[in-house]
């Protein structure tokens, strides 16, 4: 625990990493008193002849209802969605507390939708187990209020098939933290059962939107198995096509020897299966590539 009083500009450095990273319940645990940097965030408007604002609470921050239309069916779809394996995702004051910033985030994905990315809001716990989510894609299988439900029953993976050698690499793969092309972590909420949920905007168009690349592009920076996961589960429960139809997309982290090999998934319509297979880091094909998140 801290001994001494801080300093103006340690205050000034620790709210703007508060707004900006942690959540107030890491800056506490540092030693870090919330009421002065409230106090601090006053005085600076003050002397600066601003009025103090509003703190935007959860999706209210964000200004276009159109937009926030699309947040709030996300957040039905996504409990809808765990509830099949008895998850529940944080809500979004939750996130916000944790440092999310929903109105930059609502301007990401009308700019994601100008540019024609089709972007995905993605709610996903990140460190989901393997067994979780098998049970999650044999829950859609076997789900009959599904339109056209396209997943199938197979002896190898209802509705999803793991590599073995991914399968082998799961826990590695699913506790390598997402991160952006600066190499920041995007904030997550961390429920009472240990899991770690973030929000990512990914790109949703059928094929990845930068092809024959290896896995070291963007910074390797790729949606997690999770992400990928939740994306097409997500799109399988609204009665849309999953993506990847006839590409592959690089996932997140690498394992095996020398860390050569990196996960990628893809969508099987003739199997009825969502696939989860590895190429090697060097690979490149033009039916491979990235989805670059946003957060």
């Amino acid at each position: 625990m801290r001994t001494r009083p801080y300093t103006l500009a340690e205050v000034t450095s620790l709210h703007e990493t508060a707004l900006s990273r942690q959540s107030p319940e890491a800056l506490a645990a540092a030693g870090a008193d919330l009421g002065a940097l409230a106090a601090a965030t006053a005085l600076r408007h003050e002397q600066a002849g601003r009025l103090a604002q509003p703190v935007a609470e959860g999706l209210d921050g964000i200004e276009n209802p159109a937009v926030r239309d699309s947040f709030e069916q996300t957040w039905d779809q996504a409990e809808q969605l765990f509830e099949r394996i008895s998850l529940v995702p944080p809500d979004p004051e939750q996130f916000e507390t944790a440092g999310v910033d929903f109105a930059r985030l609502a301007n990401e994905y009308e700019r994601m939708k100008d540019e024609g990315l089709e972007p995905e809001i993605v709610i996903a716990p990140q460190n989901l187990s393997l067994e979780d989510a098998k049970r999650l894609y044999a829950h859609l299988t076997d789900d009959t209020a599904i339109p056209n439900n396209p997943l199938k029953q197979q002896s190898d993976g209802n509705g999803l098939w793991v590599n073995d050698d991914v399968a082998a690499a799961w826990n590695t793969l699913v506790s390598t933290a997402p991160r952006d092309t600066d190499g920041i972590e995007p904030p997550h909420h961390l429920d009472n059962g240990g899991y770690a949920w973030t929000i990512r905007l990914i790109p949703g168009t059928d094929k990845p939107t930068d092809t024959n690349v290896d896995h070291a592009t963007n910074d390797a920076v790729h949606p997690t198995m999770s992400e990928y996961l939740t994306l097409q589960a997500t799109r399988i429960q609204t009665g849309r096509p999953p993506v990847d139809g006839s590409t592959y997309t690089w996932l997140n982290g690498t394992f095996g020897d020398g860390n050569g090999q990196a996960p990628r998934g893809r969508w099987d319509s003739g199997d009825g299966q969502v696939r989860v297979g590895w190429g090697g880091v060097g690979n490149r094909h033009d039916v491979l590539g990235s989805r670059l998140p946003v957060w």
